[in-house]
């Protein structure tokens, strides 16, 4: 058709799983459509990986054209659920991205609260081991010092005493 651009891949040729010896002419934009297990999922992984795409002169992926397949690899890449509503989904690369990068973020802040967690407990069980100690400590200063003291108390009896 005149006017129009023409499409880059003149023919597309099949030799995989579901199809033998296949072929078609793409236009310019392609659909597929078709029930489960008639081989569109096949037909796109053989046309992303370049298998038997005959290219019109001069024209190459090498040469700046683009092939850009819809498939479940780009759907799982790019549809994201939109939030709490069922069934909406939102098509954007970009927000799809950041979800998973809000996600990652997400995760690693719980990493990072129950290292947080763990930490606070291991302080708190070091904090009541230091307490024992402590008090095992002056338990054992005044159990030391008892003899002293009671030498010490007896020297001092005759001072404690009021003078008549």
């Amino acid at each position: 058709m005149p006017g129009h651009p023409q499409p880059a891949i003149l023919r597309v040729e099949l030799d995989c799983a579901t199809f033998h010896g296949a072929s078609f002419e793409p236009a310019r934009v392609s659909f597929f459509y078709g029930r489960n297990g008639t081989g569109k999922s096949t037909a796109a992984r053989a046309i992303a990986a370049k298998a038997g795409l005959s290219w019109r002169d001069g024209a190459s992926a090498a040469e700046g054209f683009r092939l850009l397949l819809f498939d479940r690899g780009f759907i799982e890449a790019n549809f994201r659920q939109a939030g709490p509503v069922p069934g909406l989904y939102v098509l954007n690369a970009r927000n799809a991205a950041l979800r998973e990068e809000i996600a990652q973020l997400e995760r690693e802040r719980q990493r990072v609260v129950q290292q947080g967690r763990s930490w606070a407990d291991a302080l708190a069980a070091s904090q009541q081991r230091l307490d024992r100690l402590h008090r095992d400590a002056l338990e054992r200063c005044w159990s030391l010092t008892k003899p002293a003291r009671k030498t010490y108390a007896a020297a001092l009896r005759g001072l404690r005493t009021k003078a008549s």
